[in-house]
């Protein structure tokens, strides 16, 4: 689990659609991801490495 610390600023402008923002942190994540870039790539590839298929019993009822 990663507990991230960001910035959170506001927009003095009127009229501006966000009142509050924060800074993005694109070099870790997107936005609303549930998991980090690095993460997401490294299942990526177990997953394209691994033959296809669904695990045995997985469609049994």
């Amino acid at each position: 689990m990663i507990h991230l610390t960001v910035r959170r600023f506001v927009c003095a402008t009127v009229g501006c659609p966000r009142r509050t923002f924060a800074e993005p942190i694109a070099q870790l994540t997107a936005p609303y991801a549930r998991f980090t870039t690095r993460l997401n790539h490294v299942m990526e590839r177990v997953g394209l490495a691994s033959p296809g298929g669904p695990a045995p019993g997985w469609l049994a009822g």
